[in-house]
């Protein structure tokens, strides 16, 4: 569970590629390694306009797809707005309490060829970035699939005439719509690797915790006893800390995620010829995309359970072998297990163990599945969208 340097810099891609027009509530700082977090004031100002705009199309499945996007940017947005200082404070201090707990292997340096998930990450980032801007020339500028086209058209059908500056303001207004898409993209790229990171960092400290437990458990000494799960508490700490931010976004992207992903398998399975051309490529690679995504978070965050429970079934057995039985006792007791919940407003919904991980993919399946079969080719028209 290292972190690699390849890894880490992913987020020098992406602070490259999407920190270079506005400022952000939160954004990674190359010099420094860590995450800044800019509170809501002047500077936020072009964030808070273009950061927030949405995107409507009028045909159903397609204003699911935009929707289910829309809602987990402006979501996981507000969410960042109010509440990343304590996350990049978290952040910050977990990357610190890695290095001290594990040394120089949490900087373990590996050739680019065998660091699969650093690859990951960095081609999450690089496909993020081109993604908005390949479905902003082929679904809207090159084709209608546009709010503003889709506007004009109803109107004109209504016997509306637009003058030549009413004409000209659309197409501007089309133009702009490269800023919503990406800050859709901004906002995805940066909680897929703060998020693998962070989990990446946080498994290796309970891994090397676990490796050692054998040495200090048994020394009978408390100042050493207190020293070792010292380094526990902290970690437990942090995800404390953090759990405002971490708990309702767990919730909403677990939950949009099964949203869109079902709608992405749905239409690259059934609508082949009723999406128009220019666009029905995007929704397989989409699909392909959420699926990669699911497939390297949700084991993480399952992982980060699991591991705490193997590494405090080991502290049971090393209380016979220890002096102070009921002072070690005591402090096992007060020890909590790490994990990740999902939940709102404040109300712990689920936790991400095992069995969550099989329920999220096989809702994700079952749901494909039963709107693919629901579905009647036959009775399909195909988008009239110009």
């Amino acid at each position: 569970m290292v972190v690699t340097s390849l890894m880490w810099k992913s987020l020098d891609r992406f602070s490259q590629y999407f920190d270079i027009f506005w400022k952000n509530p939160v954004e990674w700082d190359i010099k420094t390694q860590t995450l800044v977090f800019t509170p809501i004031s002047r500077k936020l100002i072009p964030w808070m306009l273009y950061g927030f705009a949405h995107l409507k199309l009028t045909k159903v499945v397609i204003i699911l797809c935009w929707s289910g996007q829309v809602v987990f940017a402006l979501v996981l947005e507000t969410l960042v707005a109010l509440k990343g200082m304590s996350a990049c404070y978290a952040f910050n201090c977990l990357s610190a309490l890695a290095r001290k707990i594990c040394g120089r292997t949490i900087l373990q340096k590996s050739t680019a060829f065998t660091d699969l998930k650093g690859i990951m990450l960095n081609l999450i980032v690089i496909v993020m970035c081109s993604y908005s801007f390949n479905i902003y020339i082929f679904a809207i500028i090159s084709s209608n699939v546009n709010p503003y086209s889709q506007l004009h058209s109803l109107l004109v059908t209504k016997g509306w005439s637009f003058p030549l500056p009413a004409k000209f303001s659309l197409f501007f207004l089309r133009l702009t719509l490269i800023i919503p898409l990406f800050q859709t993209s901004r906002i995805i790229c940066i909680i897929i690797c703060i998020s693998a990171i962070s989990a990446y960092l946080a498994l290796e400290c309970i891994l090397t915790i676990s490796k050692t437990g054998m040495y200090y458990m048994s020394s009978g000494n408390r100042v050493i006893v207190d020293k070792y799960l010292r380094d526990y508490a902290s970690l437990q700490l942090l995800f404390e800390i953090s759990d405002e931010f971490i708990t309702p976004s767990v919730a909403v992207v677990m939950f949009i995620t099964m949203w869109v992903s079902v709608l992405f398998n749905f239409i690259s399975l059934n609508l082949y010829g009723i999406i128009p051309p220019s666009i029905f490529p995007n929704f397989p690679v989409a699909a392909f995309f959420v699926g990669g995504c699911v497939r390297l978070l949700v084991p993480l965050l399952v992982d980060l359970y699991e591991e705490c429970m193997v590494l405090q079934a080991r502290w049971k057995p090393l209380l016979g072998g220890c002096g102070d039985k009921k002072y070690l006792k005591r402090k096992l007791r007060s020890l909590r297990s790490v994990a990740v919940y999902g939940g709102i407003l404040g109300y712990n919904l689920y936790k991400c163990k095992r069995s969550t991980k099989m329920n999220f993919v096989g809702a994700i399946i079952s749901y494909t599945i039963s709107a693919s079969l629901s579905f009647n080719a036959e009775h399909a028209h195909k988008f009239d969208l110009n």
